[in-house]
C-alpha cells in the first residue's frame, strides 16, 4: 500500500469521527447542555430495585417537565448498599463533578452525610433514621424521619387494634434499627402497659423461621415490622406457615411490590404507614400515562426533589465558585414553597402519615 493510500485512509477516519461525534451532540437530550449536573444514587438492582426505579420514574417526569431548563441526572447503582453508595459518591464527586445529590434509604444517606458535609454537596433523600437530622449543614430529608412516623405509626396501632402484645421485627440495618428504636420509645410513652418481644435479622436473610417461632410463642396481638418488602413478604408468608396468628404492620420501606411478590397470598391484609401524599394532578397524570400504573410517595418525593434543585440552582445562577455551594444551602433551608419542601433547621421536613392495606394484590388507603 503507498503512502498515498495510508494518508487518505486517516484523513477519511477522521472525518467518520468528526461526523460521528456531531451526531451525537445532535442527540443529546433536551436540557443537557451546559445544565446543572446531579448526581442519583439509587438500589436500581437488588433487594430494594423496586423503589429505585419509583424514585428514577419520578426524577425523569421532573426532567421532563421542566424541558430546557432540566438538570443532567447521572445515575448510579448502589444496590441499596451504603459502601457501594460511598464508591458511587467519589466517582460522581471526582470524576462526574456533580452539583448536588439525590439519594434513596437510611444506609446511603448514613455513610454519605460526613462525605457530602465535608464537600459542602447540597444531598436530598428519602431517608428516615433519625441520626442524619444533623443542623445547619448540607443534608436534608424528603420524607418525615422515623421519629415523626414512629409516633403515628404507634398511635395509629392502639387506636385500631388495642393491642396488649407486640411483635417487633427488625431488619439489621439503620434503617431498621433506627425505626424500631423509635418505635420502643413511643410504646413506652404512649402504653406503657404493653409488652414488646423484639427479634432482628439480616438483609436479604430468607429463612426467617427462627423469628417466626420466637414471635409466635410470645403471642402478639401485633407484629410491627421496620423492614424492606421483600423482607417483609418473606417473613409474612413463612409466619403463615408456621401459624403466627396476628395483625402485620410494618413501616413506610414496605410499601414496594416485592412484598406482594414474596408474600403472595400472605401478604393479603398487612398494614404500612405511608407518608401522605397528595400528588401534584400535573405529575399524576403524565405518570399514569407513561408507566399505567399510579404512582407512590418515592416516585413524588423524587419528582418534587428533582423541581426544587432546579429551583434553588435558578436562584443561584449569578453565583461562582465556592460560594455557589454557600447559596444553595441557603436557599434550601429559606425554601418555603408547601408545594416542593420546608426544611427546619436540621433539614427535615414535617410530614404525616396514613394507614395503607394490601387488598387483592394492591395497597390501597384503608378507609377503602
Amino acid at each position: 500500500m503507498s503512502m498515498k493510500t495510508i494518508w487518505w485512509w486517516v484523513i477519511g477516519a477522521v472525518v467518520v469521527a468528526g461526523v460521528a461525534y456531531v451526531g451525537l451532540q445532535q442527540q443529546k437530550p433536551q436540557g443537557e447542555a451546559g445544565a446543572v449536573k446531579i448526581g442519583a444514587i439509587l438500589p436500581l438492582t437488588g433487594s430494594n430495585a423496586a423503589h429505585g426505579e419509583f424514585a428514577r420514574r419520578g426524577i425523569e417526569l421532573a426532567r421532563e417537565h421542566l424541558g430546557a431548563q432540566a438538570p443532567h441526572v447521572i445515575y448510579e447503582d448502589n444496590q441499596f448498599d451504603p459502601k457501594l453508595a460511598v464508591s458511587a459518591y467519589q466517582k460522581l464527586h471526582n470524576i462526574d463533578h456533580v452539583q448536588a445529590l439525590l439519594i434513596l434509604g437510611s444506609p446511603s444517606g448514613m455513610s454519605l452525610s460526613p462525605l457530602v458535609n465535608k464537600d459542602h454537596i447540597p444531598l436530598l433523600g428519602i431517608v428516615a433514621a433519625p441520626p442524619y437530622s444533623s443542623p445547619d449543614d448540607f443534608t436534608y430529608r424528603i420524607v418525615g424521619s422515623s421519629v415523626i412516623e414512629a409516633r403515628e405509626l404507634t398511635k395509629l396501632v392502639i387506636d385500631t387494634f388495642h393491642p396488649r402484645k407486640i411483635g417487633l421485627l427488625v431488619m439489621n440495618n439503620d434503617y431498621g434499627k433506627g425505626t424500631a428504636t423509635a418505635i420502643k420509645k413511643e410504646f413506652a410513652t404512649q402504653a406503657k402497659d404493653v409488652s414488646i418481644t423484639e427479634t432482628a435479622f439480616n438483609p436479604d436473610e430468607t429463612d426467617m423461621r427462627s423469628q417466626v417461632q420466637q414471635l409466635k410463642a410470645a403471642n402478639p396481638d401485633v407484629v410491627v415490622i421496620a423492614a424492606l418488602g421483600k423482607e417483609t413478604g418473606i417473613f409474612v408468608k413463612q409466619a403463615a406457615t408456621l401459624g403466627l396468628r396476628a395483625r402485620f404492620v410494618c413501616a413506610q420501606a414496605c410499601e414496594n411490590p416485592d412484598l406482594i411478590t414474596a408474600g403472595g397470598i400472605a401478604a393479603e391484609g398487612v398494614l404500612m404507614t405511608v407518608p401522605d401524599e397528595t400528588a401534584d394532578a400535573t405529575f399524576t397524570n403524565a405518570y399514569m400515562a407513561k408507566y399505567k400504573e399510579a404512582p407512590n410517595f418515592v416516585s413524588m418525593r423524587m419528582y418534587r426533589a428533582t423541581l426544587l434543585f432546579s429551583k434553588v440552582f435558578g436562584q443561584c445562577k449569578t453565583v461562582i465558585g465556592d460560594a455557589l455551594q454557600s447559596c444553595l444551602q441557603e436557599k434550601l433551608y429559606a425554601s418555603q414553597d408547601q408545594s416542593l419542601f420546608v426544611f427546619d433547621k436540621n433539614g427535615d421536613i414535617d410530614d404525616h402519615f396514613v394507614l395503607r392495606v394490601v387488598h387483592n394484590g394492591a395497597f390501597i388507603p384503608l378507609q377503602q
